[in-house]
């Protein structure tokens, strides 16, 4: 290493399984490209996260700002674990003091609050998620689908359906889902998903496997795409589920989809809040409220690392 290369500092953080990379401070060669945010998420050429986060000043009544890169270079509205992470990142570097810390996303203002635990480089943190916004959902009974009715008081702009695909969704859904009953619902947690609820027991397996099946064609649907969330319940106020996220793929856990899951699942009457929902790599509670939804959970920093710039990308670049 020349003492002349450009280098990255990046922290590595995760929230139930759910990775990232989190810069701290803009690099002073310029801004970070797409191909560059692939090349550091990749999980055999590069670092490997599920994305990668950057820290921006805070303005506008918020002590912090966030951009958010998905793994495939794509940017995204809203992560709930990943908003921790990086206020994680930022308690770790002393940027702010635990308590409560107000985030600009994407999405909107999110309020965190922080708290550092026992072991070392773990930390706990809830969000304030804001509402949630329930679109149009449909009910499967034996072959019969009906339409669910509008939530009352649901804020405008849920995510919808591209004209037409109504009938390719239950298409697909009663060719892969097999059984006697399941909901199906739109939603918004600051980003678009489309969340399945089926109504008889699946283990961690069966659901990831439907998730990887069905995410790609479902989040196509969705004008700009979507997050698909497959789940079971447990038990009162327990959940199991399975996330496909549009620009990474199947991911260990998912803060927004988390929120998506309690909040349709609370709205069919099917489990009663909070809601503890198991994902693959841990478990996030939701909380609903009049003032919207709350999602908690752990983060652990995992790492520190510097990477030269200029190795991103090497000869092995496919």
């Amino acid at each position: 290493m020349s003492s002349g290369e450009a280098m990255l500092a990046l922290g590595k953080y995760e929230g139930a399984g759910n990775d990232f990379l989190v810069l701290l401070d803009p690099p002073a060669e310029g801004p970070l490209r797409a191909d560059e945010v692939v090349a550091l998420c990749h999980r055999r050429l590069g670092v490997g996260a599920d994305g990668l986060l950057e820290l921006r000043p805070g303005s506008a009544g918020s002590d912090l700002g966030m951009v958010l890169w998905n793994a495939d270079g794509s940017q995204a509205e809203m992560s709930g674990n990943g908003v921790r992470c990086l206020v994680h990142a930022a308690l770790d570097a002393g940027r702010v003091g635990p308590g409560a810390v107000r985030v600009a996303t994407a999405a909107g203002l999110r309020t965190v609050e922080v708290r550092r635990t026992e072991a070392p480089g773990t930390a706990e943190a809830e969000v304030a998620m804001g509402p949630v916004e329930l679109g149009p959902g449909w009910v499967r009974a034996g072959d019969r689908w009906e339409e669910l009715l509008p939530v009352a008081g649901a804020p405008a702009g849920a995510p919808r359906l591209e004209d037409g695909a109504v009938a390719a969704l239950q298409a697909m859904l009663t060719e892969a889902v097999p059984g006697p009953r399941l909901w199906v619902r739109l939603a918004g947690a600051g980003n678009p998903h489309v969340v399945v609820v089926l109504g008889e027991a699946r283990d961690r397996e069966e659901l990831g496997a439907l998730a990887a099946r069905l995410g790609p064609s479902v989040g196509r649907l969705v004008p700009g795409g979507a997050n698909l969330e497959v789940g079971v319940l447990e038990g009162p106020g327990r959940a199991r589920m399975a996330v496909f996220e549009r620009g990474v793929g199947l991911t260990q856990a998912c803060g927004t989809g988390s929120v998506a899951f309690g909040a349709v699942v609370a709205a069919s009457g099917l489990s009663p809040a909070p809601l503890d929902v198991a994902n693959p790599g841990g478990v996030l509670r939701v909380a609903l409220g009049s003032d919207g939804v709350r999602l908690g959970g752990p983060s652990r920093r995992v790492a520190e690392v510097r990477v030269a710039r200029a190795w991103l990308w090497g000869p092995q670049r496919p």
